[in-house]
């Protein structure tokens, strides 16, 4: 009876055992399924990461492009106002000089015409 009974826990053993052994086999293919599903998924996001910083890079650099055009145009227009102040700088000092010259050349004449003949 013993002997019987060691011979049914180790029959049932064995069938509940193939069972079990196929649950879990069943279980680790549809875990290593997942597995292969998440690598794909983080290869796709690796990717979209990649290309994400790569426009993030393209949009800097045109920023800095646009940027740098502004200020050179900025620069030239500076460049081409100074030295137009400078040309009108000179001419009010001609100018100033004229007048001086002028307004000399008045008052001779007006002590000329006060001066008794």
């Amino acid at each position: 009876v013993a002997g019987a009974r060691a011979a049914d826990v180790g029959g049932s053993g064995d069938d509940g055992g193939g069972a079990a052994g196929g649950a879990v086999s069943s279980k680790e293919k549809a875990l290593e399924r997942e597995v292969h599903a998440l690598h794909g998924h983080l290869f796709a996001l690796a990717g979209r990461v990649e290309e994400l910083l790569g426009d993030a890079a393209s949009e800097r650099t045109n920023s800095q492009m646009q940027e740098l055009f502004t200020r050179r145009r900025c620069m030239a227009q500076e460049s081409a106002v100074a030295t137009r102040m400078d040309r009108l700088e000179a001419e009010v000092r001609q100018l100033r000089a004229l007048v001086t010259t002028v307004a000399s050349g008045m008052q001779e004449q007006q002590q000329r015409a006060r001066a008794p003949p």
